[in-house]
């Protein structure tokens, strides 16, 4: 296996496990500008950790299934955009594609006797890390970056494992993920950051009460059913059940990692239902997220989440970040909620 495969699929298994057994693909349209495949890329993978989402909180821990899901939705997503697989690939896309499946953002706790040395480039052996041309483990720090240069993601080793924080940011800077390990074992988080969730158990409780979830919140959490490393907890409303919401628990720390929001809306008749069924769900679900996150931001909030533009919002405590993704018969409008 080469050895960039080899890290690429270390790093995958420690961020998001499902996704371990996929090597990158590649889409390619006829005259795409780096713009539009840019802007394509970040659609299907949402399309993509959407569907690995669903499927972990209806089948926890069926990783490899709801990995194959999420491979699946995001071909579908390109396939729908007018892209093919394979051909020739131009250098642009084929450095994005090569960033895409990395590490995806860390962002590191200054472990200082570790940051002299550093590396965007790590071989690895028998799930310990090396540097290229290097007999001996690593240590010190590991960095990738997008290709416009922003920082993806940076990590920590000691003697080729991970030690320390692991943080991981989006192609807008928006940091989406970490993970702290103590010899290449995860351990909580210790940090002084305020988050503005209450606890995990208390955000779930509150979120059921305000929705009328028809189960219990002890029916409705999916144990390390997280993308994150913690529990998830679900919600799914409406006759079709097209609207759903998450509640992602950072890993061993009974704090919320992020909420999720998100109304599949039929817009054609396939005959499983009315068009726009559940409208109604999303819109009260959409009141309960403007209440509990963002109640100055209402009226910005309600012409969002019906339009088709992608947007982030900043209230007073929380980023709420609103994406469309349309697909052959269902757009599929989120709003992914973090704390300041």
């Amino acid at each position: 296996m080469p050895a960039i495969i080899a890290v690429i699929i270390v790093i995958i298994f420690v961020v998001v496990k499902c996704e371990s057994a996929f090597p990158t693909q590649n889409y390619y349209k006829k005259d795409v500008t780096n713009e539009e495949y840019k802007r394509v890329l970040d659609d299907c993978e949402s399309a993509k950790n959407t569907a690995i989402d669903w499927e972990l909180y209806k089948n926890p821990k069926n990783y490899s299934h709801a990995g194959h899901l999420g491979e699946y939705a995001k071909d579908t997503c390109f396939k729908e955009k007018g892209f093919i697989k394979g051909g020739k690939p131009s250098k642009y896309v084929e450095d994005i594609n090569s960033n895409v499946n990395e590490i995806e953002n860390p962002v590191l706790e200054e472990n200082t006797e570790l940051k002299d040395k550093v590396t965007t480039e790590l071989n690895v052996r028998n799930d310990i890390a090396y540097s290229p041309n290097e007999e001996k483990p690593f240590t010190g720090r590991y960095e990738t970056y997008y290709p416009n240069g922003n920082k993806k993601g940076v990590a920590y080793l000691r003697n080729g494992k991970f030690d320390g924080l692991m943080t991981l940011w989006d192609q807008d800077g928006q940091k989406n993920f970490e993970r702290n390990f103590k010899n290449g074992i995860e351990t909580p988080i210790k940090t002084h950051s305020k988050n503005n969730f209450g606890l995990f158990r208390t955000e779930a409780e509150t979120v059921r009460n305000k929705l009328e979830c028809p189960l219990s919140v002890d029916d409705d959490i999916v144990k390390e059913g997280s993308l994150y490393g913690g529990d998830l907890y679900g919600c799914i409303l409406g006759t079709m059940q097209t609207v759903k919401w998450f509640i992602n628990e950072n890993a061993n720390s009974n704090k919320v990692y992020n909420v999720k929001f998100l109304w599949n809306d039929w817009f054609i008749d396939r005959g499983y239902g009315k068009v726009h069924s559940d409208r109604q769900e999303a819109q009260r679900a959409l009141d309960v997220i403007i209440k509990m996150y963002a109640p100055e931001k209402a009226k910005e909030l309600n012409k969002t989440f019906f339009d088709t533009k992608n947007k982030t919002i900043v209230s007073d405590k929380f980023i709420l970040k609103y994406t469309f993704d349309r697909g052959p018969a269902i757009d599929e409008r989120m709003i992914v909620v973090t704390s300041k």
